[in-house]
């Protein structure tokens, strides 16, 4: 979607349209595994070989669904009273309170939010799965305590934690470690909630 196209539909204040192409920059540089992109670690999963006219085999898939949330959320700076950010994920719209809107952790949190939103259909749960499994490989190799942390995000009485500040289940949790990573964060930093450690 272009820039004019996005503001067509959806008019916004300067401030929102900074916010959507911070979005739509995060999308390219850091989920590609989410967006479902030639480079995801999904990519084995997607493509398949059929053999063309000539009797070579060529790699080709199905349309993988559109995941970018630059087409399927709009983006809201509001005040929030309780919070720094929110998905509403039966209305669409993520909404950053303006304190925190060059907070990239932040945005960054409720993008994870909306893209574990988007894989909620009877199509791509099998996704969700395979983005889990293949994100623990990934970062057992590079967080040596990964498992002692897993242990206590998922604790049940770390869960009391997001009582009423929606789900932050092992795969939230995971791709935030690999944003953490990825942006030179402390691990925890993207999670919050005192996974920060």
């Amino acid at each position: 979607m272009t820039k004019e196209k996005f503001v067509e539909k959806q008019p916004q204040t300067e401030e929102e349209k900074r916010l959507w192409e911070k979005v739509v920059e995060y999308e390219n540089d850091y989920f590609e595994d989410f967006t479902l992109k030639p480079t995801s670690i999904l990519h084995n999963l997607l493509v398949y070989e059929i053999q063309d006219e000539t009797g070579n085999f060529v790699e080709t898939s199905e349309d993988p669904p559109y995941m970018e949330l630059s087409w399927n959320y709009d983006f809201k700076i509001e005040d929030l009273d309780d919070c720094t950010g929110l998905c509403n994920k039966e209305s669409r719209i993520i909404t950053i309170d303006p304190k925190y809107t060059d907070d990239p952790a932040v945005l960054l949190h409720e993008m994870i939010h909306a893209y574990i939103s988007l894989f909620q259909g009877d199509q791509t749960v099998v996704f969700l799965e395979c983005l889990l499994l293949r994100l623990y490989n990934e970062l057992k190799t590079k967080i040596p305590d990964l498992e002692k942390r897993i242990i206590e995000h998922t604790h049940t009485i770390r869960q009391e934690d997001f009582i009423n500040h929606g789900s932050h289940g092992l795969l939230f949790y995971l791709k935030s470690l690999d944003l953490d990573m990825r942006l030179g964060l402390p691990l925890g930093t993207v999670c919050g909630y005192g996974r920060d450690y």
